[in-house]
């Protein structure tokens, strides 16, 4: 896990991260616990539990994007994902400024996974925004 983002872990454990801005390594990368500036990540999240990882269990139930302030030196929240039902792999697509990432979410109990895309913009601040679409939280009852 790379070492800029590793105090960010808030109870729940990484799955998958990968870079959104730079070279870009992954967590496939053997280096990528090396990386050489703090950047902006895309995170994906799972809940902590001592169950085993089922066949239809879904890889992770978080997004979190970590944007980075250059002039600052420090991360920030850029967005955290209500609970869903996420499966890998997620696919970062795009350069420089407009970037966009994809994963596969199951949106209702039963239905199969679709792949859905979250686009990343920054704001006349620079700062890193996510543009999310309008998923239904998984886990809570709908009225």
């Amino acid at each position: 896990m790379p070492s800029d983002i590793i105090f960010y872990r808030t109870g729940r454990e990484f799955v998958a991260w990968q870079r959104l801005d730079g070279e870009g390594k992954s967590a496939a990368d053997k280096d990528a616990g090396k990386e050489a500036k703090p950047g902006s990540w895309l995170i994906l999240e799972k809940s902590s539990s001592n169950t085993q990882h089922g066949v239809d269990e879904p890889d992770f139930d978080r997004i979190y994007v970590l944007g980075y302030d250059k002039r600052n030196q420090e991360h920030y929240t850029a967005y955290r994902s209500p609970d869903v039902k996420g499966y890998l792999p997620a696919k970062v697509e795009g350069q420089g400024e407009s970037k966009s990432f994809t994963v596969r979410v199951q949106e209702e109990e039963g239905a199969a996974p679709k792949e859905v895309r979250y686009n990343l913009y920054k704001d006349a601040r620079g700062v890193l925004k996510v543009n999310a679409p309008n998923i239904a939280p998984q886990g809570k009852r709908r009225r």
